[in-house]
C-alpha cells in the first residue's frame, strides 16, 4: 500500500470519527422528537413538558403551538385556512385557561396589521391597527364592558 493510499484511508477514518464525535457532543439527548401522520404533524417534547411544541399543516394552513408544562397552549402562530383569510399570518398568546388574550394578525385585501386584546370573558377590548381600505391610516378602537365601541383615532370618524 502506497503512502498516498494509507494517507487517504487515514484521513477518511479520522473525518468519519470526527463526524461521529461531533454528532454525539452536539445532539440534545433528553428531547424526544416524534412524527405522526396527522395532516403532517411533528412534535418535540421532554419528560417535563410532554406536549412541548407541536407543528402541523392542516387544510393547507401551517401552525405551531407552544404548550406549557401542564399541556396548555400558551403561544400559537401560523396561517389561516378559511377562504376570506386564507394564508394570512397570525400570532396569539393564550392565558392559562387556553383563551386567546392577545392576537396579532394581518387582514383584508391590503393585508394590514391588527392587534387585538381581549378580556377574561373573551371580549375584544382594544383593537389597534391600520385601516384596510382607507390609505392604511392608523386606528384605535376601545370597547367598554357592555361592548360599546369608541374610536380613539381613526379617519372613519
Amino acid at each position: 500500500m502506497s503512502f498516498k493510499t494509507r494517507h487517504s484511508a487515514g484521513l477518511f477514518l479520522f473525518a468519519f470519527l470526527g463526524g461521529m464525535t461531533a454528532q454525539l457532543l452536539l445532539s440534545v439527548a433528553p428531547v424526544l422528537a416524534e412524527q405522526r401522520v396527522w395532516n403532517r404533524y411533528f412534535a418535540v417534547s421532554d419528560a417535563t413538558n410532554t406536549r412541548g411544541v407541536e407543528t402541523y399543516v392542516q387544510n393547507g394552513a401551517t401552525a405551531q403551538k407552544f404548550n406549557d408544562a401542564e399541556g396548555r397552549v400558551r403561544i400559537q402562530m401560523g396561517t389561516y385556512s378559511g377562504e376570506e383569510d386564507k394564508d394570512m399570518p397570525m400570532f396569539a398568546l393564550s392565558d392559562k385557561d387556553g383563551a386567546v388574550r392577545l392576537l396579532v394578525r394581518l387582514r383584508g385585501q391590503r393585508q394590514t396589521p391588527v392587534i387585538i386584546m381581549r378580556d377574561g370573558d373573551m371580549r375584544d377590548r382594544i383593537v389597534l391597527g391600520l385601516e384596510d381600505g382607507f390609505g392604511e391610516e392608523p386606528f384605535l378602537a376601545t370597547f367598554d364592558a357592555s361592548g360599546q365601541q369608541t374610536l380613539r383615532f381613526s379617519k372613519l370618524q
